[in-house]
């Protein structure tokens, strides 16, 4: 039997608005994974930032006054930078939407460093000095 012109384009715009449901249904689920895989990519970023400071922290305890390390950091979300004496944390501000329980990265240096809390968002550049025998580490122009 020949259908109808009429027919044919019913049955494909039923099917098409089966497809757009079921991609309705699914777009939280796809927006969710993608915000967790970047999260996860910022996580495993944050630990290679960390593990960085550390060492370089500990090259400029033998180092001179005057010496300084320049370190580079590129999170695809934002991060908050918080250092407390001998301790540097970095927390990530999406966490809270996205309902997973995790706790932010945290690694204790050999030695204190100057208190600050840093915004990082995108390419930012830290410089890490070693002034008047005390180690810093503060934002610098990328």
């Amino acid at each position: 039997m020949i259908k109808e012109k009429g027919q044919l384009s019913l049955e494909y715009m039923i099917v098409l608005a089966a497809f757009l449901a079921l991609l309705g249904m699914l777009a939280p689920f796809l927006v969710q994974t993608q915000a967790l895989a970047q999260l996860s990519l910022d996580k495993k970023t944050a630990q290679v930032f960390l593990a960085e400071i550390k060492g370089k922290t500990d090259q400029l305890k033998l180092m001179g006054d005057g010496s300084n390390f320049t370190i580079r950091v590129r999170p695809i979300n934002s991060w908050i930078i918080i250092v407390d004496d001998d301790e540097i944390e970095v927390v990530f501000p999406q966490l809270k939407n996205l309902e997973e329980k995790s706790e932010p990265l945290k690694v204790t240096l050999g030695t204190e460093l100057e208190d600050n809390i840093l915004d990082v968002n995108g390419l930012t550049v830290f410089s890490l000095k070693k002034e008047g025998g005390e180690i810093s580490l503060t934002k610098s122009e990328p």
